[in-house]
């Protein structure tokens, strides 16, 4: 009989050793295109023991922060994590084209943009093109909604996206916040909003996005040339 529990405990172990390997060299993988620097696998996690930002977790916050499950899982313990950022839903499919309004630099224009969870609203997302397979893409992440009651903040998030790089690599990213507000860590600053965070500047490729005015939950912005 102990001889049996013996070998059985073994079998045990070695599953629980295999479940652990194979977790630890698949889960990165759903984090890569966000950009985990290390990913830790904990199976049993105790809340109360773990502080609320450890070495560890920060460095997944380095490129989307707070804004997307795939960055982060989630904004604090105990709540829901936050909804999808739209470059996300863009690789999955799951925002229509009709919804992405482009807009190009030699036609500088202004777009009334809708919060990302209002899917009923005509413009969700605004793409603007840049040299060499980059652009900007720019969403509106408001509290609202079945997926995004638990962000760090509001208002417009502008990301800077690379479509030659497919995951986080040797210090690329192919997707990266534009941080409004430096000064407050782990991106929980990044959104732009009205007033005193309404304007971005890329003076290399001389674009500036302004936000122009407040239209209930949406935003009026201005794409154009730096004036």
């Amino acid at each position: 009989m102990m001889r049996r529990s013996f070998w059985l405990g073994c079998i045990i172990t070695a599953l629980l050793m295999l479940i652990i390997s194979l977790a630890a060299n698949a889960h990165p993988q759903d984090h890569n295109g966000i950009g985990r620097k290390r990913c830790l696998v904990l199976l049993v996690q105790f809340p109360d023991a773990i502080p609320p930002v450890d070495v560890n977790f920060a460095a997944a916050l380095i490129n989307m922060g707070y804004w997307d499950p795939m960055s982060c899982h989630f904004y604090k313990r105990n709540v829901s994590s936050p909804g999808i950022s739209a470059w996300t839903k863009l690789r999955l499919g799951w925002i229509t084209p009709e919804k992405v309004q482009t807009v190009w630099m030699d036609q500088p224009s202004e777009v009334v943009l809708s919060p990302l969870e209002s899917e009923t609203s005509e413009t969700l997302v605004i793409k603007v093109p840049l040299p060499d397979s980059t652009y900007y893409l720019i969403e509106k992440r408001q509290p609202i909604g079945n997926f995004d009651p638990c962000l760090p903040g509001k208002g417009v998030l502008i990301m800077y996206v690379d479509d030659r790089v497919m995951e986080c690599r040797f210090g690329k990213t192919p997707v990266k916040l534009m941080d409004a507000n430096s000064s407050i860590p782990h991106l929980e600053g990044a959104a732009y909003d009205l007033p005193g965070k309404e304007h971005f500047r890329d003076e290399k490729n001389n674009i500036e996005i302004r936000l122009i005015e407040q239209i209930g939950y949406a935003y009026k912005i201005r794409i154009g040339k730096i004036r």
